[in-house]
């Protein structure tokens, strides 16, 4: 009987280990919504919900194979430029690709609109007792 050399489990753990964290990473991901895409195409005329689930998934598919997925929304908009130039070179995203994926990021880390908060509730006074 054969034994089994020491770097097939370890290639192995390594797989199993970057497939737990792709799918912990896709499970935690926000998935764009009609609002969502509204908010993109007052940016970038033209986008469409759809174009914004090819950016996650093009995200979830380049960027996870490397490193953790970073959740969009805890980071500034302003971030995300920068890092994808570094990242795209390294992913060999197409310029196409990266815009999507840059779309994708922007939009979902956009700071929440909080809805507008209600009038002060008035208060009777009641007079010297």
């Amino acid at each position: 009987m054969k034994r089994c050399k020491t770097g097939h489990y370890r290639r192995l753990i390594a797989v199993l280990a970057a497939t737990l964290l792709l799918v912990a990473g896709c499970a935690t991901l926000a998935m764009p919504t009609q609002t969502d895409a509204t908010w993109a195409t007052s940016q970038w005329p033209g986008t469409t919900e759809a174009d914004l689930l090819r950016g996650r998934t093009l995200y979830v598919k380049r960027c996870a194979g490397c490193h953790a997925l970073k959740r969009p929304e805890r980071f500034p908009t302003s971030t995300w430029e920068e890092h994808l130039d570094e990242m795209a070179k390294r992913s060999a995203l197409a310029a196409d690709e990266r815009e999507l994926v840059l779309h994708f990021l922007v939009t979902m880390s956009r700071p929440a609109i909080a809805p507008p908060s209600a009038p002060p509730i008035a208060t009777a006074r009641s007079g010297p007792q």
